[in-house]
């Protein structure tokens, strides 16, 4: 025992001392104490502190969970993952050997027993809805405490003590089972391609899954167009990962094919098979909703996903006049997608304010809104503190930081057209893919959309918010978003988010988000 353990006691007199367990509690509203877990079960995520054990007991909490563990993992690209074990009530204790089925993030229960596991000899655990243990814990943990993976277990191993042991618990199976294997040598080797970029064992990608679903974001999207073109000496423009983006799509694609204008359309289709309702993105001022892809891997596999897009980023076609007129132009595509609700709205900045205005609409128009989702978006004097329309170098500069480049600091002079061309190109992605005449489309939107943000006059919506915040934006002030509660008739759940503004679809902000986002569709 030493001084680390016996503290001094706060509440004594000169000189008492109090023990220090290790043991981490809370204390109720009734008084009474509840047991979180131990104190070096504290682990640092994405850089959150995560209380492995106040997961475990919100866990516990769930009826049909008799026992559970948490622990954070590598996957197969060496990207860190929280992961829950469940041991089902109806099937505790009926197996001292664990064996796996995963129910998680984008992809149907699947089964593996763990790496070195003996097979079971008892009855089989049957995996409990991942997406009903997300919903659990989300109304009581914040966004980074939500496991990306569920993995259900006969039992949990112990040690010779008695104890968990952490490192006995088996690495979740993210294989997916294939749709369809490969019927000709080039969709073999664009699978063989997919499995490199995605970390992913080739024998469990089918050639009908989309590259969005099987785990892929807009910064694995230039990876894998070059290693097509180093595997097999052929050019596929990045825009066609949306319109093909399966192993069969691509494959079917004659040689030097570059005609690819979908991508700019007002509406963007990420993910169009499912049985579910499906979640409609609308965009930032610059009016793309491309950065909304990599939600597709967080997302349950029967929800189709889609992202509108403003009028005018096709050249030669005129942007919106108004905001009313950019709200009736997203909610006509959205009624004909989808005729009739429940609706699911997600805005990001300027789009989470159209998207307030569309749900409003749609409820007046006697639709039911089962979840409106805003990114950072705020009514108010937020919406002055961007570039004016007319300040054309300001809004290059703010256009630069929306696209993910690095905006030249002040004293390098004015922005000039050619120099953002540049910049823009700098980087291999989709923006970097766009012609001169689509890059001037981009900047014409951004400065009409910023033009009709100065329209925006809220109206009440009739329902609860969801709310992620970018809560290291320079320009961020704690509790902003309870500026929406004047116009929205229920509550706000409001997510702080570890990022700036213009990186709220970046992959870490969605690994965040996704997870909440999907729980709350899922209800």
């Amino acid at each position: 025992m030493t001084a680390e353990r016996f503290v001094a006691d706060p509440f004594g007199g000169p000189g008492e001392r109090l023990y220090r367990t290790g043991d981490l509690a809370v204390r109720g509203p009734d008084g009474m104490l509840r047991f979180l877990g131990r104190a070096d079960q504290q682990v640092k995520l994405r850089g959150f502190r995560v209380e492995l054990g106040e997961i475990e007991a919100v866990l516990a909490t769930h009826p049909a969970v008799a026992k559970s563990a948490a622990t954070v993992r590598q996957d197969d690209r060496g990207e860190k993952q929280l992961v829950a074990y469940i041991v089902p009530a109806e099937t505790a204790g009926q197996a001292a050997e664990p064996q796996a089925e995963m129910s998680a993030g984008p992809g149907a229960p699947r089964t593996g027993t763990a790496a070195g596991a003996a097979e079971p000899t008892g009855t089989r655990a049957v995996a409990l809805p991942a997406d009903d243990l997300r919903e659990h814990l989300a109304r009581a943990l914040p966004a980074h405490m939500i496991p990306s993976a569920f993995v259900t277990l006969d039992a949990l191993p112990h040690t010779a003590s008695g104890k968990l042991d952490r490192r006995a618990l088996p690495a979740p199976d993210r294989a997916r089972t294939a749709r369809c294997a490969p019927r000709t040598p080039r969709e073999e080797t664009l699978r063989g391609v997919f499995a490199e970029v995605l970390g992913l064992d080739p024998a469990r990608v089918g050639v009908h899954d989309g590259f969005f679903d099987l785990g892929g974001h807009s910064l694995l999207a230039p990876r894998l167009t070059s290693r097509i073109r180093a595997v097999l000496e052929w050019d596929v423009p990045l825009r066609a990962l949306f319109d093909t983006p399966t192993v069969a799509a691509l494959a079917r694609r004659p040689d030097g094919s570059t005609e690819d204008s979908a991508p700019l359309g007002p509406l963007l289709p990420l993910r169009t098979r499912g049985h579910r309702e499906p979640l409609f993105c609308l965009p930032p001022a610059s009016g793309l909703s491309w950065g909304f892809a990599g939600l597709a891997r967080h997302l349950a596999p029967g929800r189709p996903l889609y992202g509108l897009q403003s009028r005018g980023l096709i050249p030669g076609r005129e942007p919106a006049a108004t905001l009313a007129e950019a709200v009736a132009e997203h909610t006509a595509l959205i009624r004909e997608t989808q005729p009739h609700g429940p609706y699911h709205l997600l805005g990001y900045s300027m789009g989470g304010l159209v998207a307030h205005e569309v749900a409003v609409g749609l409820q007046a128009a006697g639709e039911d809104v089962a979840l409106l989702a805003l990114l950072d978006a705020f009514p108010g004097s937020w919406i002055r503190q961007g570039p004016a329309p007319s300040d054309r170098p300001a809004l290059l500069r703010s256009l630069l930081a929306i696209l993910g480049r690095q905006v030249p600091p002040p004293e390098a002079g004015p922005l000039t057209d050619a120099r953002f061309a540049e910049l823009i190109r700098g980087v291999p992605d989709m923006p970097g893919s766009l012609s001169d005449a689509e890059l001037a489309a981009l900047v014409g939107v951004t400065a009409n959309n910023r033009r009709l943000l100065g329209e925006f006059a809220p109206t009440t919506y009739r329902g609860d918010l969801l709310f992620f915040t970018a809560a290291q934006d320079p320009d961020a002030v704690p509790g902003r978003y309870r500026a929406w509660q004047p116009y929205v008739r229920g509550r706000i759940a409001n997510h702080d988010i570890p990022c700036a503004h213009g990186e709220m679809t970046g992959p870490a902000s969605l690994d965040r988000m996704g997870p909440v986002l999907d729980s709350h569709l899922a209800r």
